[in-house]
């Protein structure tokens, strides 16, 4: 018992011992831990002001997300508004533009559309190419008629259904634009003062759409024709296809800003423009007649197509003595090359039998020059039978103050291409025509 206790002391005075070891050796190691705490103490100082300085700068990295987004958000805005306002500029510059453009164009002719495919240049295509394809195939129509006595008739007629739908079209341009005014700004008056912008916007509708409206209006214009009794009309109706085309050029040249015209018709015996026509069959320093009108840009414009036109020879009476009363020049006795292809198309269309046919073929006879109407060996002309329905003077009837100077004319040419065939002669001229030169003829000697 004894033994236990004092191991027991033994062990608490080592402990002890132990403890007051490491108690001086703490207190020799005092400077040491004293400038460790030091130190660590400049640790803990440094660590938080780094800290500080992290937080701020971590609020300063806020602040400045926060801010670039902001300038994002902005910059977008900017760039949104910029895109916008480039858009209004360019619709501003745009519009502009158009308005320049419409009083530009308004009522200019000098300038063309060139998108537009019914143009004025294109329109005198169009009428040059109706000239030679369906006016050809009407003349020929009409020739199988018995009814026309000569060709100039057909020619009256032809240009007759011309002149009439060119007229049906201008009454009806000023309609239509009359009603689309009044539709649009909702006014029932007679006349209504646009600004030049409305006039031309109003223009340029009739202008697009144009070619369904002459659609319609045509299919109105036929039945306004099949109504009438006028021989006109029903001539007009047997030759649709010419009718149709000329209709549909004259609207499309009514809707035009200005409207393209055709020229005003000159009077027999006046001055031959070959700046605006060209020769028929026959060349001359005067016209005798029209058969196809010239077509103008605008009213005292530029010639946009020209027209076709019968010479006229000059007369020379009183010269007995002389070969021909008719002074030529060797041009005039030629046709023009133009007028001889149209003829020859012509009388190739031709399907009437032979001996039956108003126009001959030319090149299938021979001619003698204007020696022609002095060696006819043309029947007397009181023993010749006339209608017996007719009884008046025929030296009267046939005097040549009663005789247009185209049928005399037109009695020279045939002389020369038949020479020698009073029947077909008849048969060109017309029987009436015919006795009426015949006996002009006679009473100035050269029979």
């Amino acid at each position: 018992m004894a033994e236990s206790c004092i191991s027991i002391l033994k062990l608490l005075i080592m402990m002890k011992r132990k403890e007051i070891q490491r108690g001086i050796d703490q207190i020799e190691h005092a400077p040491q831990l004293t400038e460790k705490l030091k130190e660590m103490q400049k640790d803990i100082h440094r660590l938080k002001k780094e800290n500080e300085e992290l937080q701020q700068n971590r609020k300063s990295t806020e602040r400045v997300n926060y801010s670039h987004a902001f300038n994002e958000k902005k910059l977008k805005k900017i760039e949104k508004e910029l895109a916008n306002t480039k858009q209004e500029l360019d619709d501003a510059n745009n519009r502009l533009s158009q308005l320049m453009g419409r009083k530009l164009t308004d009522n200019n002719p000098a300038i063309a559309d060139l998108n537009d495919v019914n143009r004025p240049q294109n329109l005198g295509q169009r009428y040059s190419e109706l000239y030679d394809n369906q006016w050809t195939d009407a003349f020929g129509s009409l020739q199988k008629d018995p009814s026309f006595e000569d060709e100039r008739q057909i020619f009256d007629m032809l240009l007759n259904v011309l002149v009439k739908a060119m007229d049906f079209c201008k009454r009806n341009a000023e309609f239509h634009k009359r009603h689309i005014t009044n539709t649009l700004l909702m006014r029932d008056d007679e006349v209504c003062q646009l600004t030049s912008t409305q006039s031309k916007l109003i223009k340029d509708v009739m202008k697009v759409t144009a070619p369904e409206s002459g659609m319609r209006l045509f299919e109105k214009y036929r039945s306004e024709l099949g109504s009438e009794n006028a021989r006109y009309a029903r001539y007009a109706l047997l030759i649709t296809p010419y009718l149709q085309e000329c209709f549909s050029i004259c609207w499309l040249m009514c809707v035009q800003d200005p409207p393209v015209v055709f020229g005003s018709l000159p009077k027999h015996g006046a001055a031959f423009d070959k700046n605006a026509y060209k020769e028929f069959t026959q060349s001359g320093t005067n016209i005798d007649f029209v058969v196809w009108p010239a077509m103008f840009l605008f009213q005292g414009g530029n010639v946009l197509c020209k027209g076709v036109a019968q010479g006229k020879k000059t007369y020379t009476p009183g010269n007995s003595s002389s070969k021909s009363a008719w002074s030529s020049s060797p041009e005039d006795l030629k046709y023009d090359s133009y007028a001889r292809k149209h003829e020859d198309k012509i009388r190739s269309r031709d399907t009437r039998s032979a001996g039956t046919s108003k126009t001959p073929a030319y090149g299938s006879h021979t001619t003698k020059g204007e020696d022609n109407i002095r060696s006819r060996n043309t029947p007397d002309f009181q023993s010749t039978t006339m209608h017996s329905s007719r009884s008046y003077d025929w030296r009267n009837r046939y005097s040549d103050a009663r005789i247009p100077q185209y049928i005399l004319d037109n009695f020279e040419m045939w002389s020369r291409i038949y020479p020698a065939n009073d029947r077909k002669l008849m048969e060109a001229m017309g029987r009436d025509n015919y006795f009426r030169c015949v006996e002009y003829f006679k009473q100035k000697g050269y029979f």
